[in-house]
Formats: C-alpha cells, sequence, structure tokens
C-alpha cells in the first residue's frame, strides 16, 4: 500500500505540473496542498489513525483542490484566487465557482479522480472535503475539512460550530 500511494502521489504532481502548467500561481496550489497534506496527517496520528489512512489522507490534502485548477482553466483564468486564507474567503472562492461553472471544485475534483482512475476513496474524500457530514459521515474528508481550519489564520468556535451541524458532530465523535 505505501509503494500505491507513493506512485498515485508521483503520477498526481507530475500530472499537475503537465495539464495546468499555463496558471501563474500553481505554485500556491502546492503551497497550499502542502500544508493540507501534513496537518491532515499530523491529525490522523493525532486520532490514533493506522499508517495506511495517515498516508491516505496526506495524499487526499495534495489533491483535495485539483478541481480549482480545472475551472480555472475552463474559465480562463489563469491568475484566479487558489486558496482561501479565512473561512469568508475560502466560502467566496466557491460561490464564485458555482457562479461560474455550476457546481464546485469538490465535484469537478472528484471527476478529475476517477478520469484518472484514483481509488473511489480518494474521490469521495475529495467530492465531501467541505462537507464531511452530507450524505453520511465521511472521516478521510473529516480530516481534510478540518486541517483547513487550522491553517486559517482566524479561527472561532463560532465558524466551527455555524459550519457543522450539532447532530453530525456527535456521530463524528
Amino acid at each position: 500500500e505505501p509503494l500505491i500511494n507513493f506512485v498515485t502521489l508521483s503520477f498526481s504532481e507530475k500530472a499537475i505540473r503537465e495539464y495546468f502548467s499555463e496558471i501563474k500561481n500553481l505554485n500556491t496550489y502546492f503551497h497550499h496542498s502542502r500544508q493540507i497534506s501534513k496537518v491532515a496527517s499530523l491529525l490522523s496520528k493525532k486520532a490514533k489513525k493506522d499508517r495506511k489512512t495517515q498516508e491516505f489522507v496526506s495524499i487526499a490534502g495534495l489533491l483535495h483542490d485539483i478541481g480549482r485548477l480545472i475551472i480555472m482553466l475552463a474559465e480562463d483564468k489563469k491568475s484566479f484566487e487558489l486558496a482561501g486564507n479565512s473561512i469568508e474567503s475560502l466560502l467566496e472562492i466557491v460561490k464564485s465557482e458555482h457562479d461560474i461553472t455550476g457546481m464546485n471544485h469538490c465535484i469537478i475534483g472528484s471527476m478529475i479522480c476517477k478520469k484518472w482512475q484514483l481509488s473511489e476513496l480518494l474521490q469521495r474524500t475529495i467530492l465531501y472535503h467541505h462537507t464531511p457530514l452530507e450524505d453520511g459521515v465521511h472521516s478521510e474528508a473529516g480530516i481534510i475539512f478540518f486541517s483547513h481550519f487550522i491553517t486559517f489564520e482566524e479561527v472561532s468556535d463560532m465558524m466551527l460550530a455555524t459550519t457543522l451541524p450539532q447532530n453530525k458532530i456527535i456521530e463524528m465523535g
């Protein structure tokens, strides 16, 4: 399994750099993705997840926003904002994506992972990384979701409370 994860990761970064080379702030994407990857790995380790899960969420963290790159190319917005540094900027980016394409980067990212024949678990993790409690509980997506909050400059209890419905928080515990 570690070898499969390594090959997936190597392919993914190479493919991203090749397919999306026109995007001006591609390094911003990689910086954000690496931050999420590292935090997700640490969170899963602290949650005493097995090594396979830790490696998986690390890879999912690197690929979670791949749909943003697709939207940028489709709309010829080569300098489009890639990552928010607050919950407000993140929500604004997602709203803008929906206005442009009729869907968000989570759906598109899941679709590209399917096209690349990456695992169904990775497809679901990317699909639900902003909504880990939608249509069930997606714990790997939840790790990616919470990793965002840790990387944001300002996170309040109120932000978390309004983002996650109370009845679902108990299910995750």
